[in-house]
């Protein structure tokens, strides 16, 4: 439930939490005609299959990520193990252009992996149909954006609870000797539920994307 919260994705009118580590797994998304493919100002290196190897704290998640991936660049972004600044800011690039190109408006990625998008007027009240669409710009975009702010923040990938307990104590959210069991019981509730664009939610959103350094 962490990882939701800890990169989710608002849509205008609907707030809907997109898995980001468990999507690593689970989401899938294949384009059809609609789509619009992205491109990345980085050519498509050669892979050759056999020698790709996943080491250090994050392997699992990047494995998985790149044998999940549909697109060959992703892919060739992924299988070094590592996301740069200038990979993570490009993908962002051109996952806004494929949603823009299916009929979104008003895209905004943020820096900790947040979006917000206005969906076309036609399917404003039907979930499924947008997040279809949403899907469809996907080629492993999304995961490459989430390692990216999931090693910067996280590097040693230690308990996620621990660290943003740490961060929200830290930060001055949280009173000191609060702990990663006060995290999930806050979490299981609406304890950080707090409304959009206040002090704290901000506060909260820092350590949700960088909770290795925010404060």
């Amino acid at each position: 439930m962490a990882v939701e919260r800890w990169a989710s994705v608002r849509l205008t009118g609907l707030v809907v939490a997109l898995t980001a580590l468990s999507c690593l797994t689970a989401c899938s998304g294949e384009a059809d005609d609609r789509a619009v493919t992205p491109t990345l100002s980085l050519e498509v290196p050669a892979v050759d299959e056999s020698a790709v190897d996943f080491t250090g704290p994050w392997a699992n998640e990047f494995r998985r990520a790149y044998e999940k991936a549909s697109d060959p660049l992703a892919r060739s972004i992924l299988r070094d193990g590592k996301v740069t600044e200038e990979e993570a800011a490009q993908t962002g690039v051109s996952f806004q252009g494929c949603l823009e190109g299916v009929g979104f408006t008003g895209v905004v990625i943020e820096d900790d992996g947040s979006m917000t998008v206005v969906p076309p007027p036609a399917m404003k009240d039907d979930f499924e149909a947008y997040n279809s669409l949403v899907q469809e710009c996907d080629g492993g975009w999304r995961d490459i954006f989430y390692l990216y702010s999931y090693v910067k923040g996280n590097p040693d990938n230690v308990d996620v609870a621990q660290i943003m307990a740490e961060c929200l104590v830290r930060i001055g959210l949280r009173p000191a000797g609060y702990t990663a069991a006060d995290y999930w019981s806050d979490f299981s509730g609406d304890a950080l539920d707090y409304p959009w664009g206040s002090p704290e939610e901000l506060m909260f959103r820092a350590c949700n994307s960088d909770p290795a350094h925010a404060g």
